[in-house]
C-alpha cells in the first residue's frame, strides 16, 4: 500500500494515504500473541490449530476423549484466526480447564498417526515436563494478569494512531457532524478544517453556506444518521451538501475491499479457471447484486 502510493502521489496529488485502522488494531493485538514470552504459548496454539484444520475424524476423536474424562458437552476449540487477534485470547480461555487433557489427547493421537508435523511437534511438547508446566503458567498469567502485553499493545497503539498518516484529515471530516459544530463554537471556524481541499479556498457560496450550517440549531434528534441529515439539506445547503456527502463516506480501513477478494477466491474457484472473462463479470454482477437474496442463495448451492 505504501509502495502504491508513492508510485501514485506523483500523479495524484490530492492523493491521501490512509492506513487501514482495522490492521492498525490487529497490529496492536499482534504485540500480546508476538509478545517474546509468550512464544511457547503461540506454538502450542498454531500446532493445535493444525492438527484439527480438515480433520473431522479428530474432531471426533476429541470430543470422544473429552466425555470419557468426564467433561460434559464437549465441545470443539474456537480456532484463533490471524486477522481476529482476539480469537487467540478466546482459545486461551477456552484451553485452560482442558490443558491437562489436551497432552493426553496429544498422547493418543500420535499412537495413531504422526505423519503430521503439528502432531509430532505437539507430541515433542507433551514430553517436556518443563514446556508442560511453562505453558500452564503463562495461559493462567494471560488470561488473569497481562498488564506487561497490555502496556505492549497500548505503545503500539498509540504510535499508530497517533501517528496515522491520515489522523489530521479525519479530524477536519468531523466538520460535517453538526454536533461537533454545536459543541463548541470555536469550531465554527472554517480555516481549521482547510486540509479539506474545498476549504483551502472556499468560494463564496460555500462561505455563505457554511455560515448558515454554523447558526443552525436544531434538536440531536436529528443526527442520527448523518446521511439522511445531509440529503435533507441538499436545497438550502447544495455545495455543501454535495461535500458532505463524498466526506462522510470516507473508508477508515480497507475490510471491505478485503472482503471483495475472498469473495472473488470463491467466485473463480479451481472448478471455474476455464470460465471466460465475460462470464467473471457476469458472475460477478450477480455476486455482489444477489448475494442477499435468499432465492439467489439456493440456487447458488443448487449449482455448486
Amino acid at each position: 500500500m505504501k509502495l502504491a502510493y508513492s508510485n501514485l502521489s506523483p500523479f495524484l496529488p490530492n492523493l491521501k494515504h490512509n492506513c487501514c485502522l482495522a490492521h492498525i488494531l490487529n497490529l496492536i493485538g499482534e504485540a500480546w500473541v508476538n509478545f517474546q514470552k509468550f512464544e511457547l504459548v503461540d506454538k502450542l496454539i498454531m500446532n493445535f490449530k493444525l492438527i484439527f484444520t480438515y480433520n473431522s475424524q479428530r474432531k471426533i476423536r476429541w470430543k470422544k476423549h473429552l466425555l470419557q474424562n468426564g467433561i460434559e458437552s464437549p465441545t470443539l476449540a474456537p480456532l484463533p484466526v490471524k486477522t481476529k487477534w482476539n480469537s487467540w485470547f478466546l482459545f486461551l480461555c477456552w484451553i485452560k480447564p482442558l490443558y491437562s487433557h489436551l497432552i493426553t489427547f496429544v498422547t493418543a493421537e500420535y499412537s495413531i498417526n504422526h505423519n503430521l508435523k503439528a502432531v509430532r511437534d505437539l507430541y515433542t511438547f507433551c514430553q517436556n515436563r518443563s514446556h508442560i508446566f511453562c505453558v500452564k503458567i503463562f495461559i493462567y498469567f494471560i488470561t488473569y494478569n497481562s498488564k506487561r502485553a497490555f502496556i505492549l499493545a497500548n505503545e503500539k497503539c498509540e504510535k499508530h494512531i497517533s501517528h496515522h498518516p491520515a489522523l489530521l484529515f479525519f479530524k477536519a471530516i468531523q466538520c460535517f457532524d453538526p454536533r461537533f459544530i454545536q459543541s463548541n463554537s470555536s469550531n465554527h471556524n472554517m480555516e481549521n478544517y482547510r486540509i479539506i481541499k474545498e476549504f483551502y479556498l472556499p468560494t463564496d457560496t460555500l462561505i455563505q453556506e457554511w455560515t448558515i450550517y454554523c447558526g443552525l440549531n436544531e434538536s440531536i434528534e436529528e443526527f442520527d444518521d448523518l446521511d439522511l441529515y445531509w440529503q435533507g439539506k441538499r436545497h438550502i445547503l447544495p455545495e455543501l451538501n454535495s461535500l458532505a456527502l463524498i466526506y462522510i463516506w470516507l473508508p477508515v480501513s480497507g475490510v471491505d475491499i478485503e472482503h471483495s477478494f475472498s469473495s472473488y477466491k470463491s467466485i473463480l474457484s479451481d472448478r471455474r479457471v476455464a470460465f471466460k472473462e465475460e462470464n467473471i463479470q457476469m458472475l460477478n454482477f450477480l455476486y455482489f447484486n444477489l448475494s442477499n437474496n435468499d432465492d439467489y442463495n439456493n440456487e447458488l448451492m443448487i449449482y455448486e
